[in-house]
């Protein structure tokens, strides 16, 4: 662990560990020359040697830098330590994860789970439009962050196993074809299936966390579970849908989980829309130009008309052609 006060590439002081997983380290760190505080994510020092690790660190990093959206957590930098271990900077978020407020709320209100998802959604597309499968979709890695400025704005993080259409400088890594989280992995991804791997195995993933926030409980996962249980369901078995007791729901959520990636919907906002209109609410509607209203139409035509010389408007409030149409005088002949 880095000692509180160290500096990191002249530019980063230690402020403590915020968190620790199984493949990093994240810190609270103050920008020297910046009033501002930053989380500095690094690789885990059992695997700083390895060069998949290193390459996932990387590629993460030029994800990040591609993908410039509010649902999306921000990166400031990229860069190695004294030692060579490469790290990343990303803005430091206030809040919690939905896994903790799971864990804390269980079941969530419809409002709440529907927005939350409404914002991961406009990430994902955003990210799927720019050839980007995250493939390790699960509610820690979906931040519901607090604050006056954008109170329940929602962040997608770590995009460390996330898929490119096209190549970026840095090779995927062949290991990378399992990598994720079992429990909201799409069935291609439990079968090492990783050339399947596209929007729809994000669709997936969503579709398991929203059958979490309604029913509070994990579509495919069981307290005490081996891994090669909960790969199990995920390649055989659906969740108990009896659980969500809302059959419009249910069976918005069992098309999005069907095991053959090609069942599924089209893409996530299609999912999201029929989530939206399963559970009676006003589904959002592509913009389009419509039409004049009445009362814009009678303005621009009293504008014409004072611009030609106009008579008033007449005390009923309504217009006739006659009412507007401009009085040309006729010309007297010129004089002999």
């Amino acid at each position: 662990m880095l000692p509180v006060g160290s500096i990191i590439s002249g530019t980063y002081q230690i402020e403590g560990l915020l968190r620790e997983g199984g493949m990093s380290q994240i810190y609270v760190v103050r920008h020297l020359r910046l009033p501002r505080r930053f989380a500095l994510k690094r690789i885990a020092p059992d695997l700083s040697l390895s060069p998949d690790a290193r390459n996932r660190f990387r590629r993460e990093a030029e994800i990040l830098a591609r993908l410039r959206h509010p649902n999306i957590v921000d990166i400031a930098d990229w860069n190695l330590m004294e030692d060579g271990t490469p790290f990343l900077v990303t803005e430091l978020l206030c809040g919690e994860d939905l896994a903790m407020l799971l864990g804390r709320r269980g079941k969530l209100p419809p409002a709440l789970a529907m927005n939350i998802l409404a914002q991961v959604g406009d990430a994902l597309a955003h990210a799927h439009e720019a050839g980007v499968v995250h493939r390790d979709l699960k509610p820690a890695n979906l931040f519901c962050c607090e604050g006056r400025i954008s109170p329940g704005l929602v962040k997608v993080l770590d995009f460390g196993v996330a898929k490119l259409r096209e190549p970026l400088c840095m090779p995927a890594t062949a290991t990378a074809a399992f990598l994720g989280t079992p429990a909201y992995m799409a069935p291609e991804q439990a079968l090492g299936q990783s050339k399947h791997s596209d929007a729809r195995t994000d669709q997936f993933a969503l579709a398991a966390i929203a059958y979490e926030m309604f029913t509070g409980q994990p579509a495919f996962a069981r307290p005490g579970d081996a891994l090669y249980q909960i790969l199990s369901r995920v390649i055989q078995e659906d969740p108990p849908f009896s659980l969500l007791q809302q059959p419009r729901v249910e069976a918005v959520l069992r098309h999005a989980l069907r095991k053959d990636c090609g069942d599924r919907f089209a893409s996530v906002a299609e999912f999201l829309l029929a989530l939206e209109e399963a559970q009676g609410r006003p589904a959002p509607r592509p913009t389009r130009r419509s039409l004049p209203s009445q009362a814009t139409r009678m303005l621009a035509f009293l504008a014409l008309g004072l611009l030609c010389g106009a008579a008033p408007i007449p005390a009923n409030g309504r217009f006739s052609p006659r009412a507007v149409r401009p009085r040309v005088k006729a010309l007297a002949p010129p004089p002999q």
